[in-house]
């Protein structure tokens, strides 16, 4: 998978062999293969030169608010495919700023080593557009006019990659779909673009599994809470853009998105000195602590129904909620809310 070179009149924004080493980068990113499969393949394109490889920090599970976050301060654009249902955006990052943004269906581990699913990557090339047009020329290969006034191309001897870049961009992005075709298809449809503000505000709310539960904290990077299963419920999530995350119950015909308050609803906010902060609230309301399994709980006469928990150096505090009085308690003393997976 080879990003474009820098014609002869631009600067390369690299040495010689650094098309070589970006082919082996991206297939590193998208197969996560054992390490010493890394060194061969970076032995292969770049002669061997390995120690010229930008490090690669480990793949992570992310949000789309983190993805925005990560965009916010790359210093360049980050693209990717737009947000996906039953999907795991994994976020993956080298020292010299490529940003490589991969899809995995649920079910699916982040750091999967096939190379089987649809990867968005960001290389800030400078004059990327006019490298693009110079290198497919070079290749033979047509270009596509792309929504927003971009070209594009698939490369012809990868089927499965296409390249975009945009006019006045520094940033080259390559797609790599294992249907052939089908990234020149997603380029040419617009169907790439840049991860903004727009990708971090709050998502709404949608039905989950306790599996996508349990993704959703692993995306957060802190366990998001739920009640446990309950038979006929629907379990609805919503994440905010700071990282707080709600799970609410689902019953008795209620849809997805019902503005009823009555639903018992779990909330997860992430907070430094979680244990000392409740403290504070808890002295702050005149309200009594009391012990949880493996951690400190208080009820707010100010929030009727609500009770809040916090676990010693879990950077999180969780809010469980339930109109009928007395449950929320008994949910946590009961050793119900745990976090999901």
């Amino acid at each position: 998978m080879t990003p474009v070179e820098a014609p002869p009149s631009q600067p390369s924004p690299d040495p010689a062999p650094a098309a070589p080493r970006r082919r082996a980068a991206l297939t590193i990113a998208i197969a996560v293969v054992v390490v010493a499969l890394v060194v061969a393949a970076v032995a292969l394109f770049a002669g061997g030169d390995d120690d010229d490889t930008p490090p690669r920090a480990p793949a992570s599970a992310a949000t789309p608010a983190r993805l925005a976050t990560v965009a916010a301060g790359a210093g360049h654009p980050v693209y990717w495919a737009g947000a996906r249902d039953a999907t795991t955006y994994e976020l993956t990052r080298t020292s010299d700023g490529r940003i490589f943004v991969r899809y995995l269906p649920e079910g699916v581990a982040v750091g999967d080593p096939a190379a089987d699913y649809l990867t968005v990557a960001s290389y800030p090339q400078r004059s990327a557009y006019a490298a693009l047009l110079a290198t497919a020329r070079r290749k033979g290969a047509s270009t596509v006019a792309v929504p927003g006034g971009g070209r594009g191309y698939q490369d012809p001897d990868r089927a499965t990659s296409a390249y975009v870049a945009f006019p006045g961009s520094d940033v080259q992005v390559e797609v790599f779909d294992p249907a052939a075709g089908a990234a020149l298809r997603a380029v040419q449809a617009g169907a790439i673009v840049p991860v903004d503000a727009g990708a971090a505000r709050s998502s709404e709310p949608r039905a989950a599994t306790p599996a996508q539960l349990a993704a959703a904290g692993r995306a957060h990077g802190h366990p998001v809470y739920w009640a446990g299963p309950v038979d006929g419920a629907t379990y609805e999530l919503t994440e905010a853009s700071d990282g707080r995350v709600y799970v609410r119950y689902l019953s008795g015909g209620a849809a997805v998105g019902d503005a009823g308050d009555d639903h018992l609803t779990v909330g997860t906010y992430p907070q430094p000195d979680a244990l000392g902060e409740l403290r504070r609230a808890a002295a702050a309301s005149g309200a009594e602590t009391f012990a949880v399994d493996g951690g400190t709980a208080f009820a707010d006469p100010a929030h009727p129904g609500s009770v809040y928990v916090a676990y010693r150096d879990s950077g999180v505090q969780v809010e469980v909620y339930d109109p009928l009085p007395g449950r929320a308690r008994a949910l946590l003393t009961g050793g119900d809310v745990v976090p999901a997976g």
